[in-house]
Formats: C-alpha cells, sequence, structure tokens
C-alpha cells in the first residue's frame, strides 16, 4: 500500500490534505487536528493583505507570514515575521527534513527476534525477545508471519522467557499534555508500534444488547459496551474504566448508524499500551502455531541490558522516502513521532530519551543548521501536535531556505515529497508564460491554529517561498484549560466558525502573492 501511494504522489502528486484518523468523528471540536484543503474568495481579490486580513475579522497581530526570494533570500513581503507563533502540523517538515539528511533513502526500520541461547531439537535454551525497531507498519499480519517463519526454523518450545524491547523510544506517554489518553490525534506510542496504534472494535447484538465479537483483544486492551458511561457527559462516545485502565467503554446509545456493518458494527479505538499488545499478540501467534512457553502468561518488558547472543529474524517497515512521503501527505502523527526519534538517534548515538528529548534534539539540529535564534523556535514534539511547540514567520523562512535544495541519498529532490498543487488551481488565473505551475506546501490546523509554509512558482518562472501562521493565541489558551477557564464553552462553539475563516484567509493572502509575484 505505502508503496503505490508513494508512485502516485512521487510521479503526479495530488494536493491532499487529509486527516489519518477515522475517528475524527469523535474527536471533540477543542482537540481536533486536521488539514484542510485550500477554499477561495468568491468575490475576488482585495488590495492588500491588510484588508484580506480585515475583511475575515483578524486582528493584525493574529497573523505572521513572510514571502521570500528564494536566490538571495530577500523579504518581499512580511507582517509580525518574529512574533513566535504555533505552527501545528507545519513542524513535520522539519522534522521529516531533518531525518532526510540522516539517513540514505533506502534505510528501513526493522522489528526483530533475538535470542540468548541456543535452540537444540526444537527446544530454545534460553530467552526470546521481540525487539522495536520503529517500523511504523507492524500489524498482526506481520506478527503472525514471525511467528510462523519460528515455526519454520523448527523452534517448538521455548525454555526461557519472551520479552518485548520498546527502548528505542521508550515513551508510552501522551504526545501533548492537554489532549487526554482517549484522543485520536493522541494514540499511545513506543518504538513497538502496533497497525498505527488503532483497534476495531466489532460488535453485534444480542437479546437487543451490543456485546463485543472481537478476537484479538489481550489481557493489556479489553472493550466493554455499556448503556452510560458513569461521570461522563452526554457527548462521551467512548472512554476509559478508571477501575481498569486497561479497558475501553463504549457508550450503547452512541453506536449510530454510521458504524453498521452487515455483521453488526464496527468501532476504531486508541490501542493503549501498543508495545505490551503488540507482544501480547506475538505471544498468541507462537502459541497457534504449536511454539509453547511453559504456560507463562506474563510478557515483560525488558528492563536490564541482556548480551543479546543473535538476531535471527526480523520484519522490514517502510524504506525513508515512503514513509517520509506519506507522513507528509497524510500529516501523520504518529509516524512523524517516529521520525524524531529516529533523527535524534542519528543525531546521537546511542539516544534512548522520550518523544520530548527527541523533539529537543531536533530543535537543536535546526537552530545550529538554519541559524535560528533561540528565542523564536522551540519544539515540545515533533509532530505539531502539541500547542506549546513555536516558531516564527522568519524562522521557518530559514528553514525553508535549507529545505528547498535539499537532496536525498537518490537525488530525490525533499520537496517532491510534499504536497503539491497546480498554482493555476490556487490563483484562478494563468500563470504567465512560465513552464513552471507547481505550488509545494504542507498546512497545519489545530482549533485556534493554522498554518501553511512551503513554495510557489511565479509568473515569471522562478520559485518564491512563503509561511503563513495564524494564531488566537488567546482562545487556544482557554481551550488548554480543558474546561476550567469560563469562556471555555464559548471558544469551543465558535472554533468551526474560526476554522473557515482562518482556511479563507489563508487561501486569499497565498492567492494574493501569487498574483502580485
Amino acid at each position: 500500500m505505502a508503496g503505490k501511494i508513494f508512485n502516485e504522489f512521487h510521479y503526479k502528486i495530488s494536493f491532499a490534505f487529509i486527516c489519518l484518523s477515522s475517528l475524527s468523528a469523535l474527536a471533540k471540536p477543542s482537540d481536533f487536528n486536521k488539514d484542510e484543503e485550500f477554499s477561495f474568495l468568491e468575490q475576488g481579490f482585495l488590495d492588500s493583505e491588510e484588508e484580506i486580513i480585515k475583511n475575515y475579522g483578524f486582528a493584525q497581530d493574529q497573523v505572521s507570514y513572510v514571502v521570500f526570494d528564494l536566490d538571495n533570500s530577500r523579504t518581499l513581503e512580511s507582517s509580525n515575521e518574529l512574533e513566535a507563533m504555533i505552527p501545528a502540523s507545519v513542524t513535520k517538515l522539519l522534522t521529516m527534513s531533518a531525518m532526510g539528511s540522516q539517513y540514505p533513502v533506502s534505510h528501513n526500520p526493522k522489528t526483530k527476534i533475538l535470542i540468548d541461547g541456543e535452540i537444540q531439537n526444537g527446544f530454545l535454551r534460553g530467552n526470546l525477545y521481540l525487539k522495536a525497531g520503529l517500523d511504523a507498519k507492524l500489524d498482526d499480519a506481520a506478527l503472525g508471519k514471525l511467528a510462523q517463519r519460528l515455526r519454520l526454523m523448527g523452534l517448538r518450545h521455548i525454555g526461557g522467557r519472551v520479552f518485548y524491547d520498546d527502548f528505542d523510544a521508550k515513551s508510552l506517554g501522551q504526545i501533548s499534555p492537554i489532549f487526554g489518553d482517549d484522543h485520536s490525534y493522541n494514540t499511545g506510542f513506543s518504538a513497538l508500534n502496533f497497525d498505527k496504534n488503532l483497534i476495531v472494535a466489532k460488535l453485534s447484538k444480542r437479546n437487543g444488547k451490543w456485546v463485543v465479537t472481537n478476537n484479538n483483544l489481550t489481557p493489556s486492551l479489553q472493550i466493554r459496551v455499556v448503556d452510560e458511561i458513569p461521570g461522563e457527559d452526554a457527548t462521551s462516545f467512548w472512554d476509559a474504566d478508571s477501575e481498569d485502565a486497561g479497558t475501553w467503554l463504549i457508550q450503547s446509545s452512541k453506536i449510530t448508524e454510521e458504524y453498521f456493518t452487515p455483521d453488526g458494527a464496527e468501532i476504531e479505538l486508541p490501542i493503549k499500551n501498543p508495545a505490551q499488545f503488540a507482544a501480547e499478540r506475538f505471544v498468541d501467534h507462537l502459541r497457534w502455531r504449536g511454539i509453547g512457553m511453559g504456560g507463562r502468561d506474563e510478557i515483560p518488558r525488558r528492563k536490564a541490558e541482556p548480551i543479546y547472543y543473535r538476531e535471527i529474524l526480523f520484519n522490514s517497515g517502510d524504506k525513508f522516502k515512503e514513509f517520509a512521503g506519506e507522513t507528509l501527505l497524510t500529516s501523520n502523527n504518529l509516524m512523524a513521532e517516529v521520525a524524531g526519534v529516529m533523527s535524534a538517534k542519528a543525531l546521537y548515538r546511542g539516544f534512548r530519551g522520550s518523544i520530548h528529548d527527541a523533539a529537543q534534539i531536533v530543535d537543536e539540529y535546526w537552530t545550529k543548521r538554519a541559524k535560528i535564534e533561540d528565542e523564536e523556535f522551540e519544539l515540545k514534539n515533533s509532530s505539531g501536535l502539541t500547542p506549546y511547540n513555536f516558531i516564527s514567520a522568519r524562522a521557518m523562512k530559514k528553514a525553508l531556505l535549507q529545505i528547498w535544495p535539499q537532496e536525498l541519498s537518490d537525488k530525490t529532490r525533499f520537496v517532491n515529497l510534499m504536497s503539491q498543487k497546480n498554482v493555476n488551481e490556487v490563483w484562478g488565473g494563468e500563470s504567465g508564460n512560465s513552464s513552471c505551475s507547481t505550488l509545494w506546501s504542507k498546512s497545519g490546523y489545530l482549533s485556534y491554529v493554522r498554518g501553511l509554509a512551503g513554495f510557489f512558482c511565479s509568473k515569471e518562472g522562478d520559485v518564491k517561498g512563503f509561511v503563513i501562521f495564524i494564531n488566537d493565541k488567546w482562545a487556544r489558551e482557554v481551550l488548554n484549560s480543558k474546561g476550567a477557564d469560563p469562556e471555555y464553552s464559548r471558544v469551543v462553539a465558535e472554533a468551526d466558525a474560526w476554522a473557515e475563516r482562518s482556511a479563507k484567509l489563508r487561501s486569499d493572502l497565498l492567492r494574493h502573492w501569487i498574483e502580485a509575484h
């Protein structure tokens, strides 16, 4: 699938700002993160940036932008370019570019099987380890194939224990502290990921009641259907059982027709501890294939540093180019966090830190590479999900000046992995006599945060860089309070209207610059 996606965008990339999660219908408005396509002002162009901003009801200090020449880095248009703004998913450009400068396009992460003993007559005299390798495409089928290959190698019984090792990225916590564990854009993260850390809850009705019919649940993840979720408001759809951290509760009254299938209903839920869940599923596959383990059900996380005897099997993930392209095109937060940790591992040999530590290393990398001032740039995570990342338009300009000429190890331009659109479709006119008519860009959206950065072809045939950040920082802080602020309900209610206005403002500013330059 990833190869198909890459082939499509490598030769003719369709401009698509789409949401990773099919759980978008379940997300709370204040927490929702998505990218959107351009929309345009129907009455045509206005005379200046100030008029365009005023037309959509934004204050001048809520908008920061810069347009610049790539040949000499001269600024052509700017406003508030030194203001620190929340970039949202525009951050992914920085993360994936940093990763691309450290890894060859042929690089691919691997989930490995290692043993610390000998296999004699089908009996492993020692322990077996499922070792994470930041393989974002690991799924249940891949785990099953690993177990099957162990059986074909002659393994019949594991004398020691089965461990899982997720120490390549040992953070299993939240990507951003303001989002709860039950958020579709904030699934659990570890170096041992599993099916993008989502599981489909399959349900059917028996005697008028919904029941769970999954056959792939494990001790670390259970699902129950209840009539009402205790302590939750009427809008809640699912939540964690406070008495059992490994159980998701689904509120039956919220199972509507949109979730129905011929066999019942299907609802996607985050996997709360993906590393442990993947290890439990792997052990299930081993048992199904007749490999015994002495009856022990617990799969411990490796805590000590063992001397691995040897690697005997591995599952390969996507090569870098496919990984990077899909991450940028689908704005996949999970894969961007994987990329951040991979970048940190390449930049600092032996890196064993958290997601937040990795973001700090990516921050330091860009501060040095693009000579960005400390007060203009700070990363708390590598995906842009948190509203606590910030970067100025001037700092983003410096980064784009480094990104534009960047070549990957096979001479592919990094910008060819970005979303692309014909400039004429954005502008609504003809781009002169130029054969260059492409817009390369990466968007970002959180409630009360919108951004867009990239490059566009001018009517004269050269390429300009641009950055647009639109932030209502006051409203964003009200949302960050998660209900503690008295203005919270009003701000949540007005978020969709803000999103529509900011999308149109972003598009019309870009159209104005394409016309002007």
